[in-house]
């Protein structure tokens, strides 16, 4: 549906473009040619990003959001012979043993990898040369069209069919055919590869499908586009005349010139016209033929009964009469490949795209006709989308820029008839490709994934969630208390603060306040701040916080030393759900990482037994901060003080906070980490600093080690410049820029792998931010307050669930906009001043050689050094008046949380220095060589001073590359040191400042030693930890400039090798001993940094092939010519791209460990739920329908007797005869058959049985009771609609209050019932399957009934189709063109069905 309504928008241009063509003399291939291949590129990008927010709503609406398929083992997998049975779990990566988890009884079949690794390489080797056979065969077809032409040219004489058509008409059969067996070879060949699951199965079959019908439909139009017109003699065929017969592009009928564009007009107008005709008869016909002989047997069944209205056995053998639902594959294939034929080939057949959305429309209709009216109702499948399917539109997406651009270089006249030069031509189709390419990608960053109204409903759903928690939590403790030291009296907070006695517990946090003098001789202000301070610390003490007063030596400060006991630690880590290490049972050591049973639970006393002590108490340095500020900053609901820290200093109420180090935690780290040049203890560091600073350093450990590789080859470069001459524009250079390359994409990869692996290790994957407001956006004055709710993408109002105590201020989005808009054009201009000055300082550069050159005389500063040294000095200053001015910038936005306010600094700080440190390269490799006046100057003898490269030191030519290498040399060995200076020198003075106050007062109070108010006072002293933003900053900027610039300084990674290794640890000691210790802040990565990477990693590949096409000589010095040049810069930059495209692709973005440990938890959680659930119903029983007996399944089924409620689901097997006349296996089979009929009533299935008219089959009819289907939705969690609280109306899905949630029985009143009962049609055959297939120990019967029909106990089984249902989606969807009822849809045939007709719909629109 989606597709079908964007095809509408593409159809009306596609319409306008041929109108065109019609009028200008029917010449496909003219002016507006190149207009239509940019708007498709575009119009691919928009089409994606809009379905991706249709997908992210229905998501919504659907609640397939925490879908999860836990996928059972394929029947034909279990059946396969010759397996052992092992004790472990399936995945989609494959098999993990777990004997220690899976018992005996669960063990399962197990194919091993080397099996499956030799068949799948025979299958996709077999593919391979069926591809290859197919372009042999177009290339035969070809061949045979010229030696006819040469041979038997009469055959054409006065026939419409000339040899080019004869040549479409066979590669469009040959296409149809092909197309036709591959749907069998396709499946025989995954078949053969023994998945194991569907999801692994259908994703084989997908992915060979899709390679081979990219070769058999496109093959034919890529020969056409790019080779036929070469004339290259491929065939070895002669004339008569014993001349080669090359292909050629065939003349075009009005102008006979040769015209390749006309040839692929006419291929694709063949294969547009008569693929759908024929993929309508191959795929609808056997589904109509089957379909009538349903109506033809239900008719005649009627007839026999005498009556015209079918009974329940009519119905079903109707059902049976019909081809089984045979899925959307083809369905979804076809639209693939539509999408391709309309975007790839958009420059030579515009019209595709009008005869896509004709098609779209039937097709919607016969597709709904199909699903609904021709085949069996399927079992609902759950989905979240189209799954693969979508990854293969955004690489059809990516490649149409690059086809289309290639078709206008190489076969269209277009741009020739607009008066370009073939160099002018070259330079346009690169042009716009890049553009393209880059416009595309930002377009899609910049376009939202989820709609603004789905964001905005989850915030009000986990608000409200939120909220409801609190409340209950709060209701069910009651007035219960927490309050610890007694009370708070007058003399502790009016001057005299108790004396330094030892404090209850070591205290972790510091609040800091100004002492006041005393009660008489206060003013106001300091009688109100005194007010405030007094209620801060009864609030403390009644959320059983300790809290001791001290006063500084001075009598200045009042330090509130606060702590808590490990009771009330305990109290805080069950209120914040905190998740902890547990002790691995067997050996009873805490668990590192790699095993299922070394993972984090959730944190609860009367299980504290399980769980790891850290080694200086119960609960680690990291916890104990985290837990106490959870306490003091915590909703008081939730037995916190809901305090603000930053608020409360921002008010003056606090002069400021600490947390006091941990000293033997600090002086492990020191002597581990800051002492120590070996592997960073990242568990360590990220048990005392949290999450955030440790993503910082294992990235910097993760990229240093890649980068000593490189660094290797780096420096073996570099020898082999000093060995060949000292010129470091040779012949390796092409090879280092390709080795580079690859290696960004490698090290990525790496990195997304070391991410998700340190994301589990440390529990990472369910954290979930609910960042404060600002303290900064609190105090902004003269915002109105309003209730609603806060998120990142603005502020959405909601009175209906926030009350006017939780009002917020509220900044209009209007002016954040007006403040954004002008911060970043003042960034843009600064840019641009920053240009300017790069500018200036090289035209100063001319004007100092043109008419003082004699201040060079006899230095070893040239004006090229000097240019050098000058723009260095420019962008270290520039880089340092940035700090200031960002942070000014950004605070003018008024962010309301501190992620958007990172993300909008992150942003435009690397918008500004990705002008400020490169735009100086990129002078000198892409324009300083050209030689423009573009300053304006004039030399003595008043001739033009244009830029140039200056000339090399050895052979005097003129040499770019050099400038640039003398220029990065500059940058790499000043940047580092400018950096260190401008950064640790503040921090260190204030380490030592710190220092010295300690010792001095030390000395004053006579002992060495200093107690807690001295290392309170130390720590005040330190500088506050300033983040590790500029950690960051540095680290890409660094990323850049050895990947952007590889060519022109290989040494760089060598440096940068060097540099990282002191870098670390000169970081380790900033963040250990310069800084205070900061608040442990959670994360789950380096965020939008690693965006930045991977943006640096794809324009390496275009920067590197521009330098060595327009800077470098070493392509000339390996004997290529100009053209030869180019086209090698071209063809490697695109092969690189792929390449990458590909490689990340291949990757795993989990170490297979990971993924592994995740499936065996999985599975072991599972198993504890189902046991648990287990032995809480003891031996409580659901079997309904007396016993089953001996007479109802020997071959006498009971009479035709209303059945107890409306059956779902029927299950087929073959009538036996009397038990004195069977055979043994029929004795077994009817054995089997009387056990599966137990297993179903003891599950509460009601079953009644019953037979055909001809007696051959056997029927078990299978329904529930509505509290058996009540009972399974607990069982199965089920997530239903609910009720809207304020009108009583069901819910549609925009408003917060339209929402699932999970079912229960007491909250049944709150849930909405479905049209045809309280449970849908859906819902029905959902819960009837699951309590058919679940496990025993939830109630289930345990059937798998795809293993029992592959075993033969039975024939078959249906799911009823509910007539009234069927009735209205004929009238309302199959009869109708208008938009397909997606609800409806989704609400009968499920997700799974429902995605397929919403993305068509969508794709159609957009046509």
């Amino acid at each position: 549906s989606t597709y079908t309504k964007w095809l509408a928008a593409l159809a009306l241009a596609s319409a306008a473009e041929h109108a065109w063509v019609w009028a200008s003399g029917g010449d496909p291939d003219n002016t507006t040619i190149p207009v239509f291949a940019v708007l498709v590129s575009v119009w691919c990008t928009l089409f994606l990003e809009a379905w991706k927010r249709r997908n992210a709503e229905l998501n919504f609406r659907w609640d397939c959001e925490s879908t999860v398929n836990m996928e059972p083992l394929r029947p034909e997998f279990l059946a396969k012979e010759g397996l052992e049975r092992k004790r472990g779990v399936y995945m989609d990566q494959g098999f993990v043993l777990a004997p220690d988890i899976v018992s005996e009884g669960d063990a399962v079949p197990y194919y091993p990898w080397q099996w499956r690794l030799a068949t799948q390489a025979t299958t996709f080797t077999f593919t391979l040369g069926l591809m290859g056979g197919v372009a042999l065969a177009v290339l035969s077809i070809s061949a045979f069209k010229l030696w006819l032409e040469a041979y038997h040219s009469h055959l054409f004489e006065g026939s419409f069919v000339d040899a080019q058509l004869a040549r479409a008409l066979a590669i469009t059969v040959f296409i149809q055919i092909m197309n036709f067996l591959w749907r069998f070879l396709a499946i025989w060949l995954t078949d053969l590869e023994v998945h194991h699951t569907d999801a692994a199965y259908e994703t084989s079959l997908v992915i060979k499908t899709f390679a081979f019908q990219v070769v058999n439909s496109y093959y034919a139009l890529f020969y056409l586009a790019f080779v036929a017109g070469l004339e290259i003699d491929l065939f070895g065929l002669r004339d008569r005349a014993g001349r080669p017969l090359a292909d050629h592009c065939p003349p075009h009928p009005r102008s006979g010139a040769p015209d390749c564009m006309y040839a692929l007009h006419s291929q694709m107008q063949v294969l547009m016209l008569t693929t759908q005709a024929v993929r309508n008869v191959v795929v609808l016909a056997p589904l109509l033929f089957g379909w009538l002989r349903a109506r033809w047997a239900a008719q005649s069944m009627s007839q026999r009964r005498g009556s015209a209205k079918p009974a329940v056995i009519d119905q079903i053998e109707e059902e049976l009469n019909r081809p089984a639902f045979p899925g959307m594959f083809h369905e979804y294939s076809e639209m693939v490949l539509q999408f391709g034929y309309l975007s790839l080939f958009a420059v030579a057949y515009p019209l595709a795209a009008a005869l896509c959305f004709i098609n779209n429309i039937l097709e919607r209709r016969t597709d709904a006709a199909k699903v609904l009216l021709l085949c069996r109702r399927p079992p609902a499948g759950r989905a979240r989308g189209i799954g693969v399917w979508e990854d293969l539109l955004h690489v059809i997406s990516i490649s149409a820029v690059f086809t289309n651009m290639g078709l206008l270089y190489s076969s269209s006249r277009s741009l020739q008839d607009l008066g370009l030069s073939p160099a002018q031509v070259t330079l346009t189709c690169l042009g716009v490709e890049h553009a393209l390419f880059i416009f595309k990608f930002l377009l899609a960053a910049a376009i939202p994934d989820e709609p603004f109204w789905v964001v905005a409903a989850k915030a009000k759903l986990a608000w409200n969630r939120r909220e409801l928690a609190l409340n209950a939590a709060h209701l069910a403790d009651g007035d219960a208390k927490l309050r610890v030291d007694g009370e708070t009296t007058e003399a502790e907070v009016d001057g005299r603060p108790a004396t330094d006695e030892a404090v209850e517990s070591e205290p972790t946090l510091v609040l800091v306040t100004e002492r006041l003098p005393r009660k008489v001789m206060r003013t106001p202000e300091q009688q109100q701040a005194h007010e405030k301070h007094l209620a801060m610390i009864e609030q403390l003490r009644e959320a059983g916080v300790h809290v001791s007063l001290r006063q500084d030596d001075k009598g200045d400060l009042l330090f509130a030393l606060l702590s808590a006991s490990d009771e009330r630690f305990e109290q805080a880590a069950e209120d914040t759900r905190l998740d902890k290490r547990t002790i691995d049972s067997a050996t009873g050591d805490s668990v590192s990482g790699e095993d299922v049973r070394h993972r984090y639970e959730t944190w609860t006393r009367h299980l504290r037994h399980l769980f790891a002590p850290a080694a200086d108490g119960y609960f680690s340095a990291l916890e104990r901060q985290q837990l106490l500020f959870s306490i003091v900053e915590g909703d008081t609901r939730a037995h916190g003080a809901g305090l603000d820290l930053d608020a409360l200093v921002a008010e003056g109420v606090l002069v400021d906070y600490v947390s006091l180090p941990v000293e033997a935690a600090v002086t492990t780290l020191t002597r581990t980490w800051v002492s120590s040049y070996r592997t960073v203890p990242l568990d360590e560091v990220r048990d005392y600093l949290g999450e955030e600073v440790a993503f910082y350093f294992a990235y910097v450990s993760t990229y240093t080690k890649w980068l000593a590789a490189l660094a290797l080859a780096s420096a073996a470069e570099h020898a082999w410049v000093w060995a060949s001459g000292g010129d470091p524009d040779n012949t390796t250079i092409p090879v280092f820029a390709v080795l580079v390359s690859v290696w960004c994409t490698l090290f990525l990869e790496a990195w997304k792998r070391r991410n998700a692996e340190l994301n589990f290790r440390w529990d990472c994957e369910s954290t979930v931010n609910m960042e404060p407001l600002r303290p900064e956006f609190l105090a902004k004055e003269g915002l109105e307050r309003k209730r609603g709710v806060y998120m990142d993408q603005g502020f959405v109002l909601a009175p209906d669930i926030v009350s006017e105590g939780d009002a917020v201020p509220y900044y209009p989005w209007q002016w954040r906009l007006a403040t954004q808009a002008t911060t970043f054009t003042f960034t843009l201009g600064l840019m641009g001043g920053v240009a300017l000055a790069v500018l200036s300082i090289s035209a100063f550069k001319l004007w100092l050689e043109a008419y003082h050159s004699h201040l060079f005389e006899g230095s070893f500063v040239d004006a090229q050094l000097a240019r050098a040294l000058a723009i260095t000095v420019f962008i270290q200053i520039m880089n340092f008046l940035w700090r200031f001015l960002a942070i000014w910038l950004t605070d003018l936005e008024v962010h309301h949380t501190d992620a958007a306010y990172e993300t909008s600094l992150v942003i435009k700080t690397f918008a500004f220095q990705v002008v400020n440190s490169y735009y100086a390269l990129f002078y000198l490799a892409f324009v300083a060589g050209l030689e423009i006046d573009l300053f304006g100057l004039r030399d003595r003898a008043g001739r033009p001073l244009a830029d140039h490269c200056p000339p090399h030191p050895r052979s005097g030519a003129p040499d770019c590359m050099y400038a640039l290498h003398s220029q990065m040399q500059v940058l790499m060995l000043t940047t580092q040191a400018v950096r260190n200076v401008v950064v640790l020198a503040p921090l260190l003075f204030g380490w030592l400042r710190a220092r010295w106050a300690a010792q001095s007062m030390s000395q004053r109070r006579g002992s060495a030693k200093p107690a807690v108010i001295d290392q309170i006072e130390e720590e005040l002293n330190r500088p506050a930890f300033p983040g590790m933003f500029h950690e960051y900053s540095e680290m890409v900027l660094q990323f850049g400039y050895l990947s952007l610039f590889a060519v022109a300084y290989p040494l760089a990674a060598a440096l940068c090798f060097i540099n990282n290794i002191l870098e670390r640890r000169t970081d380790a000691a900033k963040v250990l001993l310069l800084c205070r210790r900061p608040p442990a802040g959670r994360a789950r990565g380096i965020g939008v940094w690693e965006d930045l990477l991977h943006v640096i990693s794809i324009s390496a590949v275009f920067t590197n092939m521009g330098l060595l096409y327009s800077s470098s000589r070493s392509l000339q010095d390996l004997g290529l010519s100009p053209a030869q040049v180019t086209l090698t810069c071209l063809g490697v930059e695109h092969a690189l791209f792929i390449f990458k495209f590909l490689l990340a692709a291949a990757i795993p973005d989990e170490p297979f460990w990971v993924v592994a440990a995740k499936a065996k938890l999985a599975w072991n959680r599972r198993e504890l739920a189902l046991n648990a659930a287990h032995l809480a119903d003891g031996d409580a029983k659901l079997r309904v329908d007396g016993e089953t007996t001996e007479a109802e399944v020997d071959g006498r089924p009971a009479t035709d007797e209303a059945v107890e409620s409306e059956p779902t689901l029927v299950l087929v097997t073959e009538r036996l005869p009397r038990k004195v006349m069977r055979t043994p296996e029929q004795q077994q089979a009817h054995e089997k058959h009387l056990a599966m009929i137990e297993q179903l009533r003891e599950a509460g299935v009601h079953v009644s049985l019953r037979q055909d008219d001809k007696g051959d089959l056997l029927f078990a009819l299978l329904s529930a009771s509505d509290e058996r289907f009540e009972q399974a939705a607990e069982d199965t969690r089920l997530d239903k609609r609910t009720i809207d609280s304020a009108t009583g109306d069901s819910v549609s899905g925009e408003d917060v209050r339209h929402r699932y949630e999970t079912w229960t029985r007491h909250l049944r009143h709150l849930f909405a019932p479905a049209a045809d009962g309280y449970f849908s049609a859906l819902e029905r055959q959902q819960l009837l399957f699951s309590i058919v297939e679940g496990d025993t120990r939830a109630h289930g019967a345990g059937l798998d009934l795809d293993a029992l029909v592959a075993e033969g106990v039975l024939v078959d089984y249906v799911s009823l189709p509910v007539e009234a249902a069927v009735t209205t989606l004929t009238r309302t969807w199959v009869s109708s063109y208008r938009t397909v009822p997606l609800d409806e849809v989704r609400d009968y045939l499920g997700e799974e069905v429902a995605f397929y007709f919403a993305y068509v719909s969508t794709y159609t629109k957009w046509l």
